[in-house]
């Protein structure tokens, strides 16, 4: 057969929502007028739409689809994203943020941070955070994009969007597969699904828009740990997105609830809509002639906002692997290897948030302070707390700064900084240091209110 007849001529997509557009939008744009898409929507399947906060990696798959950021923005009822402020996961009263892009500058062959840490150890009590150019802007409710020059402290950071899923229109970008259901993956061809929550015990959540109230707009999302679980808040241009992630062995529906809807900054909007799921993955990704992506792939709560991104990497791998109607099985399992170590790698940066606490207030906080965790991420852990080595893997999606800015947040504290810091005598690091917070702060005051940004630019109408 020649190799013409073996192309695929029509592709079925199973649901609607984020990951059946994404996929379908991909696709046309790839394959064009050669191949037939079909997507398939329908109410019993539903929509979860509680993606609405993202990583910087959505900005390349927007563009590859030719999509113009400001109109984007504008579509949405966007806003921007600097990071996550993690709110009392440590210990109440403690915050932290994983800023997206760099901590400061490097001035030296050894990373910044180990001469954090040893002016740390000299009783310098300046956080981490105040060095990463994408928190002094955060925290002053600033935002503009990056500078391309390297040699500029603008350069150094990085953003995502925060986005309203249910307004991403037929047409654009937008995907979905069957979601939690996997009609096909699982009702029809039953492949398995690996729990994990007896690391991720939260099962359950509960969401509802609001009014934003009177506070600013923040171009962050908050995560705020709370007895049974956490609470999400994403600052979008119409609305609030709120939601409250949380065990049913620590608490009922009703509780959390309330839990919810006393912690909100301004009036709800609507009726909270509940969700349950099971954190884990299926067996096989790419099972046959079948290949799930979106929820019916797998699931991992949003508290790093992770779900978007899943999906995009997903349609990426699928179309670097393309196949025709054969389907060779050196594709699936080569498919199926990549996004199982990529699931299993995300999986390890949200087990560190509930493991690396030192709260004992309450029963979920106890059972995750105690419970085992999986190699993979004990050995990361004391290599960090052996001399704050960082060994996060090259292809991994979270990166060195990823991690640094989770472990110290969470108050994984080095046992001892880099030998090779004492020996660098000739580089003013405590100098250094002081100048990159005077830039940074310099740099961030040029820089227009978040607010004002999205009006001038982006304004939905």
């Amino acid at each position: 057969m020649e190799q013409a007849d073996r192309a695929i001529r029509r592709i079925v997509i199973v649901g609607g929502g984020t990951a059946g557009w994404m996929t379908a939008a991909s696709l046309a744009n790839t394959l064009g007028t050669s191949c037939r898409i079909e997507l398939i929507e329908s109410e019993a399947i539903g929509i979860v739409g509680v993606g609405e906060a993202t990583i910087p990696p959505i900005k390349l798959f927007n563009r590859a689809l030719g999509i113009d950021e400001n109109t984007f923005i504008k579509a949405t009822q966007g806003t921007f994203k600097l990071g996550i402020e993690f709110v009392n996961w440590t210990r109440l009263g403690q915050r932290y943020f994983h800023p997206f892009g760099q901590f400061g500058a490097e001035f030296d062959a050894v990373p910044l941070y180990q001469y954090w840490l040893r002016e740390r150890a000299r009783g310098d009590d300046t956080p981490l955070q105040d060095y990463a150019m994408a928190w002094v802007a955060a925290r002053n409710n600033k935002f503009a994009p990056p500078l391309a020059d390297r040699q500029r402290i603008q350069s150094t950071y990085d953003y995502a969007y925060h986005f309203d899923a249910g307004l991403l229109i037929e047409g654009d970008l937008f995907i979905d597969c069957s979601g939690f259901r996997g009609l096909l993956i699982e009702d029809a061809l039953h492949t398995g699904y690996e729990n994990w929550q007896h690391w991720l015990p939260c099962d359950r959540a509960v969401a509802v828009g609001s009014t934003h109230g009177n506070g600013a707009l923040t171009p962050y999302t908050r995560s705020t740990a709370q007895q049974a679980g956490w609470q999400w808040r994403i600052p979008l241009q119409h609305r609030m997105g709120n939601g409250h992630v949380y065990c049913s062995q620590f608490s009922s529906d009703d509780e959390a609830t309330a839990v919810l809807l006393a912690n909100l900054e301004g009036e709800p909007l609507g009726t909270p809509r509940p969700l349950r799921f099971t954190t884990g993955r299926r067996k096989a990704f790419w099972n046959r002639n079948c290949i799930a992506i979106g929820l019916s792939a797998g699931f991992m709560e949003p508290l790093e906002s992770t779900s978007i991104h899943l999906i995009q990497s997903a349609i990426t791998r699928l179309l670097a692997l393309f196949p025709d109607r054969y389907c060779e099985p050196l594709l699936a399992q080569e498919y199926n290897r990549i996004t199982g170590q990529e699931y299993e790698r995300v999986r390890d940066f949200l087990i560190l948030h509930y493991k690396a606490i030192a709260r004992d207030d309450a029963p979920l906080w106890r059972y995750t302070a105690a419970m085992d965790i999986p190699d993979t991420l004990h050995y990361k852990i004391d290599q960090f707390r052996s001399s704050g080595r960082i060994v996060a893997e090259p292809l991994e999606l979270f990166q060195n700064p990823n991690w640094l800015a989770v472990l110290i947040g969470q108050e994984v504290w080095p046992q001892h900084y880099s030998a090779l810091v004492d020996l660098r005598s000739s580089v003013d690091a405590a100098g250094k240091l002081a100048s990159l917070r005077r830039i940074s702060e310099e740099a961030s005051a040029a820089l227009p209110d978040h607010a004002q940004y999205i009006a001038r630019h982006c304004r939905a109408g």
